[in-house]
């Protein structure tokens, strides 16, 4: 979701045992914070076994660029979401906003 009122293309990098099996860029248009452009990723593994997602924005650097380790959460599901910008602050950073109340089936 990108909350900012620039245009932004996020990346995504999967790795599972320290080897990438999933990269993909999406564009998002600009949006705002009551009203944010969203998007979806597809085609990325769903088996379980994946180490880390690593998201950033076009203009940011690998160093840069914000992870998320499953390993931290000791459960089968991990769900996340990737935001540029935040609804209550006119910012263009990247987040991770994950949780483990999801379901494996979805």
């Amino acid at each position: 979701m990108n909350f900012d009122d620039e245009p932004h293309t996020v990346r995504v990098l999967l790795r599972k045992d320290g080897k990438s099996v999933y990269r993909k860029s999406l564009r998002l248009n600009a949006g705002e914070p009551a009203d944010p452009s969203g998007g979806a990723f597809d085609g990325y593994p769903t088996e379980a076994g994946a180490d880390v997602v690593y998201a950033w924005r076009d203009d940011q650097s690998k160093e840069e660029r914000r992870e998320l380790d499953f390993g931290d959460y000791g459960t089968d599901c991990v769900g996340f979401k990737i935001l540029v910008g935040y609804h209550d602050e006119p910012t263009s950073d990247v987040s991770i906003w994950r949780t483990v109340n999801c379901n494996a089936d979805r």
